[in-house]
């Protein structure tokens, strides 16, 4: 993950070290060794101390810049898998398979609060805090139990536990980006359901258990006024399993638009542009799909990869989407013209499982599995690459021509690559 600034990541890997890397020289700045996997990190608001969640059941705050372990969190009995800070970074949150939710002050390590959940067997699948209105947090239990607790931090409380029949462990939750109020969770059983935090009530199912469905991704708008999955879907297809998105209206929940591909098993990933309603989705077939997510519209693909599609991201300034794929390969596209920018090839074997721009679109930063075990973590300057891209589209746009293509997209690619040229 990025810290606040942008200026550092940090990983963990399955050798029990925690790594930091400088992201403009992408050198290794600290290595911090545990004594047990780290199963989430979390850096400060001000990106000065890094938060390790642990399975010996302690919580380490490391100091970025001594590499020195300034506190070691004890009292859960079990191994910690979530490590939160509050949006305003006065709170720690940790959240452990023991069933117990605790609240710190991360200054002091002192707890403020804590909270059994009461999960049987005491098991939590998933956490959530609450970025605006009201401080908020919601956990998720297993399989055994697996109902969803929300606390009221700032009455000390637990307000409300959420419950539906024929559940499964709760995979995700999500508090809508605007309100707060309202918070979405999707289930091992292929539900999608949204929740009114007013009254403690489910709005409506999103979408209702299904054996047959399995929701891959979630993703709310930049408006904040669509929500969408993709999956797979077997209950309304004639060939047996069809890739599936869904597509709602936040304020009410109803299903605006569900699309689906029976060419396809499934879709694997989607990503929302950060200025518009422009939906990127990625399948098995190695292709990326746009559509207008509010209007349905299907807009020209793109042949992007030679093996199924992974993990899709827009930069948060709008100007690029980069995909990554099952075999090891990340390609970086500008975003209006849809051009190919650069390829970045991993080793084979390899499966792009994430990606992640920093907050100025200058770097990019791809975790890189294989044997299903997250591996490596590796960053990209983009900056660099941008500086010779110009170059780069003279001749795409010569190839364009040549080819007979759509003049439209040929002024589209110079007036991007004049664009690079005038930030020289």
């Amino acid at each position: 993950m990025f810290s606040p600034g942008g200026d550092i990541l940090a990983a963990a890997g399955v050798d029990w070290t925690i790594r930091t890397w400088n992201t403009t020289s992408a050198s290794n700045t600290a290595t911090f060794r545990t004594r047990g996997f780290a199963l989430s990190l979390a850096f400060s608001t001000d990106g000065e101390t890094l938060a390790s969640a642990l399975e010996d059941g302690t919580v380490k705050l490391w100091e970025v810049r001594t590499e020195r372990c300034a506190t070691v969190l004890a009292g859960h009995a079990d191994t910690v898998f979530k490590a939160i800070y509050s949006p305003d970074g006065t709170r720690l949150v940790t959240a452990g398979y023991d069933g117990a939710v605790k609240l710190r002050d991360p200054r002091s390590g002192e707890e403020v609060m804590s909270f059994e959940a009461g999960l049987v067997p005491n098991r939590i699948a998933s956490a959530a805090f609450s970025a605006v209105g009201r401080q908020r947090l919601a956990v998720g239990g297993h399989n055994e139990d697996p109902r969803i607790f929300v606390w009221d931090l700032e009455a000390r409380k637990l307000e409300w536990i959420l419950s539906t029949p024929r559940s499964q462990w709760i995979s995700a939750l999500r508090f809508h980006p605007l309100d707060g109020e309202r918070l979405l969770s999707s289930s091992g059983d292929g539900s999608v359901r949204a929740w009114n935090l007013s009254n403690g009530k489910e709005t409506v199912p999103l979408l209702p258990a299904q054996t047959l469905r399995h929701v891959h991704a979630l993703s709310v708008g930049a408006k904040g006024s669509l929500l969408t999955a993709a999956g797979r879907d077997s209950t309304g297809s004639k060939v047996g399993t069809a890739g599936c998105v869904w597509i709602w209206d936040a304020a009410s929940g109803r299903l605006l638009h569900q699309l689906s591909d029976e060419k396809l098993d499934v879709f694997r990933a989607l990503d929302f542009d950060p200025d518009s309603d422009l939906l990127a989705v990625g399948g098995e077939d190695g292709r990326v799909r746009f559509w207008n997510a509010a209007s349905a519209q299907a807009l020209p693909s793109l042949e992007a990869h030679r093996t199924a599609v992974f993990s899709l991201c827009f930069d948060p300034t709008g100007r690029w989407l980069a995909s990554g794929d099952g075999g090891g390969e990340v390609k970086l596209w500008e975003k209006s013209s849809r051009t190919l920018l650069a390829t970045f090839q991993e080793k084979e074997g390899t499966i792009i499982f994430s990606l992640s721009f920093s907050l100025d679109g200058r770097r990019l930063a791809v975790g890189i599995s294989r044997n299903a075990f997250p591996r490596t973590a590796v960053i990209w300057d983009l900056a660099y690459y941008e500086r010779h891209m110009a170059g780069s589209l003279e001749h795409e746009i010569l190839r364009l021509r040549r080819e007979g293509n759509d003049p439209r997209s040929t002024s589209r690619a110079r007036a991007w690559a004049e664009t690079v040229r005038s930030r020289k």
